[in-house]
């Protein structure tokens, strides 16, 4: 019955992985973002044109692809003789996961912050919620034992903790952490090692143009660099200057 249909979620996957790194992409090189000022998330590369055009269609599509995927999964676990109840109520949670996707991509972080935060809650929280739904509806399906090896419910099991702790880590950040912050983004605890590896590209941007200009129009003049231009270039304390007698 389910034929290529099984392809869904593996073309969610790769949809939404090239689609991210495009997005950040174009954010990169048309400067919309600065990497020496920290790893941007996704929600701030998409927040400007032009690739904000192009992270509201990816989510739009996305969200259609969620909501199918969802659909099909109450179709199949309806065959497997889940009550109906449970079965709706989980699929009603697909379908807000996917609202939210929608809602983040319309309303970007910059334009409007309380609708983007409503549709990040949608996307994430409810997003897992869905997913534990899901492994709880697998114990009441009929028989029991569900087409699959056996380690599939293990590693379920696993993937849903490792998204809620990933989930909690990431609202639960200090304060004074950078990023998102309240939108609670997974990718919140592999940014900050992002950071230390951008540590190099930022001392290298340390030394202000201003300084190399007023130095540069010192040595054309003949002389030395004065302690005045040294008290006016940034990150210079002044030095004595030693002139012949």
């Amino acid at each position: 019955m389910w034929g290529y249909l099984a392809l869904l979620p593996i073309g969610l996957a790769v949809w939404a992985i090239v689609g991210v790194w495009t997005i950040f992409a174009m954010a990169v090189s048309n400067k919309s973002v600065n990497l020496t000022e920290g790893f941007p998330y996704i929600s701030l590369c998409g927040s400007f044109p032009p690739q904000s055009c192009v992270f509201g269609q990816l989510l739009n599509v996305g969200a259609v692809m969620v909501a199918w995927i969802c659909l099909l999964r109450y179709l199949q676990l309806r065959e497997w003789g889940v009550p109906k109840l449970p079965n709706r109520l989980c699929l009603g949670l697909g379908f807000l996961c996917a609202l939210g996707a929608s809602i983040v991509g319309n309303f970007q972080k910059t334009n409007e912050l309380s609708t983007h935060l409503f549709g990040a809650f949608l996307a994430f929280v409810v997003g897992v919620a869905y997913f534990w739904a899901q492994l709880l509806l697998l114990r009441q399906a009929k028989p029991p034992g569900q087409p699959g090896a056996p380690w599939i419910e293990p590693l379920r099991l696993l993937l849903c903790g490792g998204c809620t702790v990933l989930m909690v880590a990431s609202i639960l950040r200090p304060k004074g952490g950078r990023g998102m912050g309240r939108e609670g983004a997974v990718a919140a605890p592999f940014t900050e090692r992002a950071d230390r590896w951008l540590q190099p590209l930022n001392r290298s941007h340390e030394k202000p143009r201003e300084t190399r200009r007023l130095l540069g129009q010192e040595r054309r003049g003949g002389g030395v660099p004065s302690a005045s231009l040294l008290q006016r270039a940034p990150g210079k304390s002044p030095r004595r200057v030693r002139r012949d007698p």
